[in-house]
């Protein structure tokens, strides 16, 4: 099984040079927790295993209604995010916030509940945190990114985020029940978000060697994580590591591609000269007649250029 396969990392949301094999060591390196303040965030999730399996026994169920399988998402949804050390939610008819946007039939406008907001200190939300409909299917086979867009959540998601920036948040936390959907405005754009399995969470977990998966999803989605008041919150942080990364490999493929293209040329230059002892340059007749080669030409070391450059991008690509 591969490594952090809780984990979709859609449009990479983090950098494919950060979201790597020791992508949880960079996590709890920047969060400061210690090693038993690892442990200790593992031990929130402890009941969470039983509490998911009666609540997929629930919403699978023959004899579940839309209104029973809602309900109990809530609820089970509640859980989480007491695990995630989100204070106790609001009993679902009395939503932190309501918004009103044109998602309904033909651009109808359509209410919106949201459970949580945080915000930040001049009043702005930060957060929001929602409850979508279970992607829970008794036959295993959910396709989660599919059912997310047809759900129409994608188009809810750009509305929040289309917003006025004094009223839109920075992040979107959504809970299906066995799906976690985390959302950054300045990402989703691009369409980048994470998509966590919590059902694949909990079966991962269970071997000792992945214990810690519990500490590292705590480490991305939670209060702490996401809406710290005061602090630059934890996920920022890792989100301008990852960027760092990106344009340190960036730096170094443009510096190596120019030292190779530099490295071909001379190759060539020297292979004319010395080997093949044929003229190497721009042609040009002089006054008197005789044909010169001229390497330093600015035509001509753009042609070369160019022609290392092709054999540069056909080795990349053999």
């Amino acid at each position: 099984m591969a490594a952090y396969s809780f984990i979709d990392n859609i449009n990479d949301f983090f950098s494919t040079g950060y979201f790597t094999e020791d992508f949880q060591k960079k996590v709890f390196d920047k969060s400061g927790y210690s090693q038993e303040g690892i442990k200790e965030l593992c031990t929130r999730f402890s009941a969470l295993r039983q509490q998911y399996n009666r609540y997929k026994q629930a919403v699978t169920s023959r004899y579940a209604r839309e209104k029973d399988k809602e309900r109990e998402t809530f609820d089970f949804n509640s859980k989480l995010l007491e695990c995630l050390g989100y204070y106790k939610a609001t009993v679902k008819e009395q939503p932190a916030a309501i918004l009103s946007l044109p998602i309904g039939e033909n651009g109808a406008q359509q209410d919106v509940p949201v459970r949580i907001v945080c915000n930040r200190t001049d009043g702005s939300p930060q957060l929001y945190v929602m409850d979508i409909p279970t992607l829970v299917s008794a036959s295993d086979d959910t396709d989660a990114e599919t059912g997310f867009a047809e759900l129409g959540l994608d188009r809810l998601v750009t509305h929040i985020f289309s917003l006025p920036e004094q009223e839109h948040p920075r992040y979107i936390l959504m809970s299906s029940g066995n799906m976690v959907f985390f959302m950054d405005a300045d990402k989703w754009e691009r369409g980048a978000y994470l998509r966590f399995d919590i059902e694949r969470l909990l079966v991962e977990t269970t071997q000792s060697a992945m214990r810690n998966y519990f500490a590292l999803f705590y480490l991305l989605v939670s209060r702490e994580a996401l809406a710290a008041i005061g602090d630059t919150p934890l996920m920022q942080q890792l989100e301008e590591e990852s960027y760092k990364n990106a344009y340190e490999v960036t730096k170094d493929l443009k510096e190596g591609v120019i030292l190779a293209v530099e490295t071909l040329a001379n190759e060539a230059l020297y292979y004319m000269k010395h080997i093949a002892h044929r003229p190497f340059g721009k042609k040009h007749i002089e006054a008197d007649g005789t044909t010169v080669y001229d390497e330093t030409d600015d035509d001509f070391e753009a042609e070369v250029k160019d022609d290392c450059l092709t054999i540069v991008y056909r080795l990349l690509f053999i």
